[in-house]
């Protein structure tokens, strides 16, 4: 557990010190229908998002459950995306308005490691950037590969938000 905790940390510092990027805060909704992670309920999902280059992003996570036991598991994460459309973070032009991203990354339950593994997701509309302060990510869907049940799960998120606070000049 304490390893699982040190590694998403140590890769978050990683990424801060590549560049002096944009840093976002992120919140919304996450859903794996009544398989897998968490079962039956609400589960809502926040963090923290990075960008190191033009078009590549970390993002530091936490997943909980919100509605039936709140807070009765919480998964974190940590993942990096690229954004297939055009350049998110860049300083010389303006850059679309809209993009579509793909990733990958690693997430487990932070409390006990019943389950961890890898998975990849795919966000097919993102709308806004750290130029507009605001960025709307919707339908972002994906698979988790549960390594000590040997099982997939299918999860999505159906809108998140992110908020960046920071802009580097």
């Amino acid at each position: 557990m304490r390893r699982l905790r040190c590694t998403m940390i140590l890769l978050l510092f990683i990424s801060l010190s590549l560049s002096a990027g944009h840093l976002g805060l992120s919140i919304g909704t996450f859903g794996n229908g009544s398989s897998g992670l968490f079962g039956t309920g609400t589960q809502v999902q926040g963090g923290l998002v990075f960008g190191f280059a033009p078009r590549w992003e970390t993002e530091l996570f936490v997943i909980t459950a919100a509605t039936a036991d709140p807070f009765s598991r919480t998964i974190g994460g940590v993942g990096i995306s690229y954004a297939v459309v055009s350049p998110v973070y860049t300083q010389k032009e303006v850059p679309s308005y809209g993009n579509t991203s793909v990733g990958f990354g690693f997430m487990g339950d932070i409390a006990d490691l019943s389950s961890y593994g890898p998975f990849l997701r795919v966000t097919p509309v993102a709308v806004g950037g750290p130029q507009f302060k605001l960025r709307e990510r919707a339908v972002t869907f994906g698979t988790y590969y549960d390594v000590p049940n040997k099982s997939f799960t299918l999860f999505w998120n159906v809108f998140m938000l992110d908020f960046f606070i920071s802009r580097s000049s």
